[in-house]
């Protein structure tokens, strides 16, 4: 997933949600088509640091201030998290 990561981490993630509202633990969001999903501690602070400016390596970057975990684990877990995101219509990269 490396060669993935790499081809996308100058991408710009977009959010593409209806309405944002904030839970304890979660962020629970609406999709287009008025899906509700809820988003754990990890995927939530992806999501919030999404604002259409910073590149996915920036925001990773970000991720791993936050959390103590190897860079190319967390790599590959932001690769499968946009790819939720994208096809639960979330998300779209610029």
């Amino acid at each position: 997933m490396e060669m993935v990561y790499n081809l996308l981490k100058n991408a710009c993630p977009v959010k593409k949600c209806v309405k944002e509202v904030e839970s304890d633990d979660f962020l629970i969001v609406s999709a287009p088509d008025l899906s509700i999903y809820y988003l754990n501690e990890t995927a939530r602070l992806f999501y919030e640091l999404t604002d259409g400016v910073r590149s996915i390596d920036e925001i990773t970057t970000e991720i791993a201030a936050v959390y103590e975990v190897d860079r190319s684990v967390l790599n590959d877990d932001i690769i499968l998290l946009i790819r939720d995101l994208q096809w639960k219509k979330l998300l779209v990269l610029q």
